[in-house]
C-alpha cells in the first residue's frame, strides 16, 4: 500500500511489457501502415483499412469527381512522412515540427490511432476466443505473458494492505502520467482488480475512474463505457479511427491547453516520483517543468536501462530542475530544499518495482 503521494511517469517502454511498440518500432510500424501500392501508378495504400478512410474522407471533403485530387494530396502527405519520420526522435515531435501542416498532422495521428488500436488488440490484456484444440494452451500462454509484466508488481504496491471494504481509497496516493495513446494502464488496474479482489468489471472500472490518469497527448478513445468517445480495449469500427485521430494532441496543443497545467501541478504535489520506461525527450521533459510551483518531492525512482552514467547523471540533473531544486534553478522565496534522493535501477520497469517496493511503500 502506498503510504505517500506517489506520481508514476510512464513512457513508452512502461508498455513494451505488453506489446506495445516503442519508438522505432511504432515509427517502422506508421511507415509500413502508410505505404501505397505502387507509387508511380497508384494512389491507393496498401492498408486496406487506411485506403478506405482515406477513400471516404477525399469523397467527404472534395466530391466525388475531384476525390482523386485530393487522394493524391493524401498520398503525397504519407511519403513526406514515410520520408521523414526516420529524422526524429519521436513522432510527437515529427507532427508538432510540421505543425499547420493539415493533411500531414491529420495522417500521423490517425497512423498513430490505427497502430496503438492494433497493438491493445494484440495484447495479453485482450481475451483470445478462439476454437481450437490447443485453445486451454493458448490462454495459458497469454496469461503467462500478462503475470510476466510489471503492472503485476505496480498492483501489489497499489492493493496490498486493502480489503474489498477499503477498495475506494485504493488509488488514494496514487497518480499517473502517462505519456502513450494506449490505456493498457486502465485496462490493467481494471483486470486486476477483478481477480484480486473479486468484483465485477463495472465496479473495477469505476474504481479506475476514481485514480488521475493523465494522457499529456490524448489517447486512442476513452476507456469508461458511459464517457464520451469509448472503444473498447481491443477492440474499435473503422469508422471511429477517424474521430480517435482527433483525441491525439500534438506538444504544442497540449502547452496550450488546461492539461498542461494538470500535468505540473501532479508532479508538483507528489511527494514522490517515479519514471518507469520513460525516454527523458526534451519536449516532454518541458511538460514536467513546474514553473513557479512549490514542489513536495522527497524521492524520485527512475528507469535508466542501457544508459551510460554520464547520461543519468544528466537525467538527474534535468529533474532537479524539473522540480526547482537544481543548481541554476530560481531561489524560492523560502530558501529551496534540498533535491529529492534520486534512486535508478539500471534494468527496466519490472527491475526497479521488483528491487524498490519496500522503499516505495514506506511511510
Amino acid at each position: 500500500m502506498l503510504e505517500r503521494d506517489t506520481t508514476f511517469i510512464l513512457g513508452a517502454g512502461a508498455s513494451f511489457d505488453l506489446g506495445f511498440p516503442l519508438g522505432d518500432t511504432l515509427r517502422d510500424r506508421i511507415i509500413e501502415l502508410l505505404a501505397v501500392e505502387d507509387p508511380n501508378a497508384s494512389i491507393n495504400f496498401s492498408d486496406a483499412e487506411m485506403g478506405k478512410i482515406l477513400q471516404t474522407r477525399s469523397v467527404s471533403e472534395a466530391g466525388t469527381n475531384a476525390s482523386p485530387d485530393r487522394l493524391e494530396v493524401y498520398r503525397r502527405a504519407a511519403a513526406t512522412i514515410r520520408a521523414g519520420l526516420p529524422f526524429a526522435r519521436s513522432i510527437d515531435t515529427f507532427i508538432d515540427g510540421l505543425r499547420g501542416r493539415e493533411h500531414i498532422e491529420f495522417l500521423s495521428k490517425l497512423a498513430i490511432a490505427t497502430v496503438i488500436l492494433r497493438a491493445e488488440a494484440g495484447s495479453p490484456l485482450t481475451p483470445r476466443h478462439v476454437q481450437a484444440a490447443n485453445a486451454a494452451d493458448l490462454r495459458a500462454q497469454q496469461l503467462k505473458k500478462l503475470l510476466a509484466s510489471w503492472h503485476v508488481e505496480l498492483s501489489q504496491i497499489l492493493y496490498d494492505g486493502h480489503t474489498a471494504d477499503t477498495l475506494d481509497d485504493v488509488f488514494a496516493h496514487a497518480s499517473f502520467i502517462v505519456f502513450n495513446y494506449d490505456r493498457c494502464l486502465e485496462e490493467f488496474l481494471a483486470v486486476s482488480l477483478m481477480r484480486r479482489f473479486g468484483i465485477d468489471r463495472k465496479r473495477a472500472v469505476a474504481l479506475v475512474g476514481n485514480c488521475q490518469v493523465v494522457h499529456p497527448y490524448g489517447q486512442v478513445g476513452a476507456f469508461a463505457p458511459d464517457a464520451e468517445g469509448f472503444i473498447p480495449f481491443g477492440g474499435h469500427e473503422v469508422q471511429q479511427l477517424v474521430d480517435v485521430a482527433g483525441r491525439i494532441r500534438t506538444f504544442t496543443e497540449t502547452m496550450e491547453s488546461d492539461v498542461g497545467d494538470k500535468i505540473k501541478d501532479t508532479v508538483a504535489q507528489a511527494d514522490t516520483l517515479v519514471f518507469l520506461g520513460f525516454g527523458w525527450l526534451a519536449q516532454n521533459m518541458a511538460l514536467l517543468q513546474v514553473g513557479q510551483r512549490l514542489t513536495n518531492a522527497r524521492q524520485v525512482f527512475a528507469t535508466t536501462m542501457k544508459m551510460e552514467a554520464g547520461e543519468v547523471a544528466v537525467v538527474r540533473d534535468q529533474i532537479y530542475e524539473i522540480l526547482r531544486r537544481g543548481d541554476y534553478t530560481p531561489d524560492y522565496v523560502d530558501p529551496a530544499p534540498d533535491p529529492p534522493e534520486f534512486i535508478t535501477d539500471r534494468g527496466d520497469c519490472k527491475a526497479l518495482m521488483a528491487n524498490c517496493w519496500l522503499r516505495l511503500t514506506r511511510r
